[in-house]
């Protein structure tokens, strides 16, 4: 069943903006309310397979959205664009560590989200990609531009 697209669209717009939210305030927790009961959320990590994988509202707030977001107060994940098409969203955004380089560019890398909608404002499943390596190499030179 596809939902109304101004529905998908508000609740994308409403997404972005608790993102932002926590950007400033590091209380990823409140993420939480977007996901069903069932949810299900998988992300590049350093599981033996390299996927993470979170089950259930509760879970994807212990796991993703407190336990594994804390390394990352002061960090910023910026939505560059998003498609959608049906009930899928598509979003790329940015890793962007604090700081920027000598040339005034940011150290950041890539990231893209998968999510499909199960309607009221919730998403029922996302997928997250992005280079694990590359993440780490933009924590490393935040921190070494830190210390300048």
């Amino acid at each position: 069943m596809s939902h109304p697209r101004e529905e998908i669209q508000a609740t994308l717009e409403r997404f972005v903006e608790a993102n932002r939210l926590a950007e400033q305030d590091g209380n990823w927790e409140r993420l939480a309310d977007f996901y069903t009961d069932d949810a299900v959320y998988v992300y590049a990590g350093l599981a033996a397979n390299g996927m993470v994988e979170a089950r259930g509202r509760d879970e994807i707030r212990r796991q993703v959205l407190a336990r594994d977001m804390e390394p990352y107060r002061g960090w910023t994940f910026p939505h560059e664009w998003a498609v959608i098409d049906g009930d899928r969203i598509v979003t790329k955004w940015q890793n962007r560590g604090p700081g920027r380089r000598p040339d005034g560019t940011w150290i950041e890398a890539p990231g893209i989200s998968v999510i499909e909608y199960a309607g009221n404002g919730k998403f029922r499943y996302q997928w997250d990609l992005f280079d694990r390596l590359s993440v780490k190499a933009v924590k490393d030179e935040a921190e070494t531009a830190a210390k300048r």
